[in-house]
């Protein structure tokens, strides 16, 4: 069995302890200086200084951008991925619930520059057309893109 050590913990998304505010994915930056992280929970995306968090400084959190969509609801960002050149993070978001995505498509890119810490793009309807692109099915296919990876 392994054992996991925690070296540091950091509050992100919130400032309420008691408020959880589910990080869902992490995505480090290619220079390994900082993790992009969504919370699901409290709608907003951190950037953590690795540094800061490895020598359990306050400060950690260096960044809460807030994710906002069109129609009001909420954003429930969930994975992340950052440019190969570390200028970018891109963000995806919906509804929880399969049953509202599948009928009302719901599904969010946010595009984060991470130099200026804010969103710089924002597309509810990115996941419709490509999911009416990948199949005309009511339950279509989901694509997998791998970057080079094995």
């Amino acid at each position: 069995m392994r054992a996991w050590l925690t070296i540091s913990r950091v509050l992100v998304g919130t400032d309420r302890a008691n408020e959880p505010a589910r990080p869902f994915w992490v995505a480090w930056t290619p220079d390994g200086k900082e993790i992009i992280v969504p919370n699901t929970a409290t709608n907003n995306v951190s950037i953590v200084d690795l540094d800061l968090a490895l020598a359990g400084k306050p400060g950690a959190e260096v960044a809460r951008i807030p994710l906002n969509r069109p129609d009001g609801a909420p954003a429930r960002p969930k994975v992340v991925a950052v440019t190969a050149d570390g200028r970018y993070a891109t963000v995806t978001g919906g509804d929880d619930t399969q049953s509202q995505s599948l009928t009302n498509m719901t599904g969010m890119v946010y595009v984060i520059d991470i130099r200026a810490r804010r969103v710089v793009a924002a597309n509810w309807r990115l996941f419709t057309d490509l999911l009416c692109q990948l199949s005309p099915r009511p339950f279509p296919r989901l694509a997998y893109v791998s970057a080079g990876l094995p």
